[in-house]
């Protein structure tokens, strides 16, 4: 899809900003003032990239109007969004001559203690859940839960450091080897994203049943249970056989039938109660994990990532606390679901201990009626024996068995998971036709922006398939990463169009002014001569001798003129 237009409108209805897009290169000139300093700072440069990014399901609005680096508000700007309460349209089209088919809208009212944001899809209200779903389906043709909206649009919306920097990894840390495994497959085409849906599922199974198996013989080895099964089991013959041998009048063998039972149930009861135990222990073990997760994720990295994005950007730190509350909101709810099953659980140990005490005074009622005579005091006695062993031998077989349960389910998701692999790997052959397509056009713009020819490649890591940038000797790419950045992007778009595949046919980048003047010609030449749209801020004085600036130019912003018409 192509960006035809961009309004910021007020909520009284008036035009603040409007900015119609070009097939090519759309440059947002920042020019000089007239100052000493000759400062372009605070135009607006990249705040139409800001906005293009609100529109497009971000749910971070703080960076329209809070300084970067030190995550204090601009106040001139967040007064005119107090004020004015605006209203962000984005239209696009199919295909850039053909009319709109799609106008997005977002309300922005910060007055609220918590802000208030509207969305809107051709003139339909949706919450954000919905709304990110229709323009997933809208942009990328598809609507699987992996990748999300927002993993995909930091491919085509780079404005962060880390999306600016990063070729293949645009999404930083916040994403894992298996989301950008997913990602970087959905992005060149591979088509059974269920497929790979169910690959993750499996392996997050497996991850949870080995830690579980993990902790359960941390407590319990399996050799130490059965080798006390065993003399259990010896124990018990010799009591038994004993008691088989105990003779008893015949007006108490009815009697002794029913204290036989009882003692049945009660075993049985104490054997689920030792397995509820159980697994109340290992959900719990789980939680506590989980609780520490919530406010303890990687400290050593967070401290890294703090103080690198302290220094750099600070985006990078609201965007690391929106992580984290990610990450928080996904472990409370595996914590919520982990203390349902314990309520439940430990419910179901109350019925059955009042179920078992029942029965433990019928018990006593009937040793109280049998042990009138001597002789009975004895089997009483013998029994006492066997039911203490047979409880034991409970435990004992409960843990077994629910050992037994993990393993058996262990080797199951291991089969399923390579039944998976296997099916992925054999579909991998329309991936490999699919990256010679893309590598024809990557390695001709690499060379023409950066002096070398790089490719795009991949190889099987364990379980997941990693893709990197080589250049054409093999060696990592090392080169002008700005330049093999956007040329990325360049041969991405003539590759989707090539293919048919349905992805946005926009992209944004910041900070090109480290780009050679006669590069920077070359690229404004490739881009204007594809069926795409680049959108980049810039420096006049970067391109002020550059051909065609003019014909280019979608937005341009002074000191008298900032992008949101404020001083």
């Amino acid at each position: 899809m192509f960006l035809k237009k961009f309004t910021l409108k007020s909520h009284t209805g008036e035009t603040i900003r409007e900015v119609i897009f070009k097939k090519g290169i759309n440059l947002i000139i920042g020019q000089t003032g007239n100052d000493i300093s000759g400062s372009s700072n605070n135009l607006g440069k990249t705040t139409l990239i800001r906005c293009i990014d609100f529109c497009l399901g971000g749910k971070n609005a703080d960076e329209l109007y809070k300084d970067r680096e030190f995550k204090t508000p601009n106040e001139t700007v967040e007064a005119f969004l107090k004020k004015y309460k605006p209203t962000f349209v984005l239209e696009l089209s199919n295909q850039y001559d053909e009319p709109i088919s799609l106008v997005i809208e977002r309300t922005l009212d910060i007055n609220h203690k918590h802000r208030k944001i509207n969305n809107f899809i051709n003139k339909k209200s949706l919450n954000l859940t919905k709304f990110q779903e229709v323009l997933k389906q809208e942009l990328f043709g598809f609507s699987d839960d992996r990748p999300t909206l927002r993993q995909l649009i930091g491919k085509f919306i780079r404005k962060k450091d880390e999306q600016i920097s990063s070729i293949l990894y645009f999404n930083g840390n916040y994403c894992n080897s298996s989301d950008y495994e997913k990602i970087h497959l959905f992005l060149m085409g591979f088509n059974s994203t269920n497929l790979l849906a169910k690959k993750s599922y499996l392996e997050d199974d497996l991850k949870k049943t080995e830690n579980a198996i993990k902790i359960f013989e941390s407590r319990h080895s399996e050799s130490s249970l059965n080798q006390r099964r065993y003399l259990f089991e010896e124990e018990l013959k010799d009591l038994k056989a004993q008691a088989d041998n105990f003779q008893i009048t015949e007006k108490y063998d009815e009697e002794a039938d029913r204290l036989a039972q009882t003692q049945l149930q009660i075993n049985k009861f104490d054997q689920e109660l030792a397995q509820l135990h159980l697994k109340i222990n290992i959900a719990e073990d789980r939680l506590e994990k989980l609780q520490q997760n919530t406010t303890d994720l990687d400290g050593s990295a967070i401290q890294y990532v703090y103080e690198e994005a302290k220094y750099y950007n600070d985006k990078l730190l609201r965007s690391f606390d929106e992580m984290v509350a990610f990450h928080n909101t996904m472990l409370n709810n595996e914590m919520q679901f982990l203390r349902e099953n314990i309520d439940q659980d430990k419910e179901r140990i109350d019925c059955i201990y009042k179920k078992r005490e029942s029965l433990s005074k019928e018990y006593n009622q009937l040793l109280a009626f049998l042990g009138k005579t001597g002789s009975l005091a004895e089997y009483t006695k013998l029994n006492d024996k066997i039911s203490e062993k047979s409880e034991e031998m409970g435990k004992i077989q409960g843990l077994l068995d629910d050992l037994l349960e993990l393993q058996e389910h262990l080797l199951k998701v291991q089969e399923d998971h390579a039944t998976v692999m296997k099916d992925v790997s054999s579909q991998i052959s329309e991936l490999d036709e699919r990256l010679k397509i893309f590598n024809k056009y990557f390695s001709q713009y690499t060379e023409q922006l950066s002096g070398e020819k790089y490719l795009l490649s991949y190889k099987p890591e364990g379980n997941i398939y990693k893709f990197k940038i080589d250049d054409m000797h093999g060696n990592p790419g090392t080169g002008k990463k700005q330049s093999i950045v956007i040329a990325f992007d360049l041969a991405y778009t003539d590759f989707c169009n090539e293919t048919g595949l349905k992805r946005p046919s926009f992209v944004t980048q910041d900070k090109i002014e480290v780009i050679d003047i006669d590069k920077l010609n070359i690229l404004f030449s490739l881009a204007n001569n594809q069926n795409g749209q680049l959108i980049v801020p810039v420096i006049f004085d970067k391109v002020k001798d550059l051909s065609d600036l003019t014909e280019n130019t979608v937005l341009t912003l002074t000191q008298e003129d900032k992008f949101f018409r404020i001083q």
